[in-house]
């Protein structure tokens, strides 16, 4: 008899502490469209972001710029057109330079360059990346800068280290300048890059070029800029731009389903002057906390002014319901000042503290967005100062809100309307921690010689 109630307490002890609940709640990080910062600060501010978080408060974290791609498509980033205009600039200064306009080719080939640092990843063509460093070079050579010339023919070597010039084509003071400058390239031994994903069986590229399905590994990858990209059908395209330098060992990318729905202006423009969100807004943003499997998000906008770059922000809880205001952090213009300043930034967010796991089930990946038309997105609006700028309430009329009483507003600016004791988390971990003790000691009670049992008789 003991025996079976042993295993009953057993059983009952395990429920109680499997009632506990075990998986944090996961913050999304979505980066909303941006025209004028490129790629490199895009990833770095972030990385620098989640890691943050990550230390500061017990959330799981999704981030980088496949996440704002997969809720925004290419809508509004110009990334599509960056990419024809990358091309097209290219293949300009390629003739400039083969009919001899060696300015023309500068100029296009520098106007190229520039885009690359925007748009590299979204590049298909490997020829287009080789042709913009080979001409570049070549056009650099002739005007004399050996220096910009050595560089560029780095660079191409390190995209394609097969390339070579023909000596038919080229006379020979310029065929040595590109040799030795390829043979600083691959007299060392190149990173075995090896590309991991969630799920697996992307098509990965490496400069536009294919280099298999995911998980790949054993991909040569020399020092300089290189540009990866995966592909999924239903999924977001994920990209990063490893910056000139030695490259990772292993790159892992975590694919963010397309969401189908087509974002409201409302949601674009979220990171704006109004204090609070409309209805319609709140609707959406649970449907999007649904597709993500997300509590909360927190919104950002890059930009730019002169050379700094502003971070406008604001954080959004699903469960429990709560916005904070929109603001604006400037960076500054010294990436390596940007860390200091972001984990600043992230000392305000005290809302993650109260953060809980959201109660919807995700949505499934169903194919990739519908296309739209091009939508405008403003940019952050500055309203004074230097570093961390609140924005003014809005006087723009929009949908009604509920009016909050003092109670409820109270409670809206602590995070939200409080849990039930019987489903907070601490409840039924401290209910775990006294059954699981209770069922020690009475295991300990029953598993004792019945001789030392006492039983007692009550009149």
């Amino acid at each position: 008899m003991h025996r079976r109630l042993l295993i009953l307490w057993l059983i009952l002890s395990g429920a109680a502490v499997q009632a506990a609940p075990q998986q944090r709640p996961k913050l999304s990080v979505i980066l909303l469209p941006s025209r004028d910062v490129a790629l490199e600060d895009q990833d770095r501010v972030l990385a620098t972001l989640a890691r943050q978080i990550r230390g500061k408060y017990e959330v799981q974290v999704l981030s980088g710029r496949c996440v704002g791609r997969a809720v925004f498509g290419a809508r509004g980033t110009g990334l599509e057109e960056c990419a024809a205009e990358f091309e097209r600039k290219v293949a300009e200064g390629r003739k400039a330079y083969l009919g001899l306009q060696i300015n023309r080719a500068l100029d296009r080939l520098r106007e190229a360059s520039a885009l690359e640092g925007y748009c590299g990843a979204e590049v298909r063509s490997a020829a287009a990346l080789r042709d913009l460093h080979l001409f570049l070079g070549l056009s650099l050579y002739a005007r004399g800068d050996l220096r910009g010339a050595a560089e560029q023919f780095r660079w191409l070597a390190a995209h394609d280290p097969n390339f070579a010039l023909s000596p038919k084509e080229y006379p020979p003071d310029t065929l040595a300048a590109f040799d030795k400058s390829r043979r600083e390239i691959l007299s060392g031994r190149p990173v075995r890059l090896q590309i991991v994903s969630r799920p697996e069986g992307a098509v990965a590229y490496l400069d536009g070029a294919a280099a298999g399905r995911t998980p790949a590994a054993d991909i040569p990858v020399y020092p300089g800029h290189h540009f990866v990209r995966l592909e999924l059908p239903g999924y977001a395209p994920w990209t990063l731009h490893i910056p000139d330098g030695i490259a990772p060992e292993t790159v892992r990318a975590q694919l963010v389903p397309e969401w189908k729905k087509k974002p409201s202006a409302e949601l674009l423009e979220i990171i704006g002057p109004a204090e609070t969100l409309p209805p319609s807004l709140w609707q959406e943003l649970r449907e999007l906390g649904r597709h993500l499997a997300s509590s909360g998000f927190l919104f950002v906008q890059l930009s730019r002014e002169g050379p700094n770059l502003l971070l406008g922000m604001r954080l959004v809880s699903i469960a429990p319901e709560s916005v904070a205001r929109a603001r604006i952090f400037n960076l500054g213009n010294r990436p390596d000042g940007y860390e200091k300043k972001l984990e600043a930034l992230v000392r305000i967010l005290d809302a993650l503290r109260t953060l809980r796991t959201f109660e919807g089930a995700p949505v499934a990946a169903a194919g990739p967005a519908s296309p739209a038309g091009p939508v405008t997105v403003p940019p952050p609006r500055k309203t004074g100062g230097d570093d961390f700028i609140p924005l003014p309430p809005s006087g723009i009329a929009g949908p009604a809100v509920p009016k909050l009483d003092d109670e409820s507003r109270s409670r809206a600016e602590d995070g939200g309307p409080s849990t039930p004791w019987y489903k907070s988390w601490w409840f039924w971990t401290i209910a775990g921690a006294v059954v699981a003790g209770g069922a020690t000691g009475l295991t300990v009670w029953l598993l004792q010689p019945k001789t030392t049992w006492t039983l007692v008789i009550q009149p």
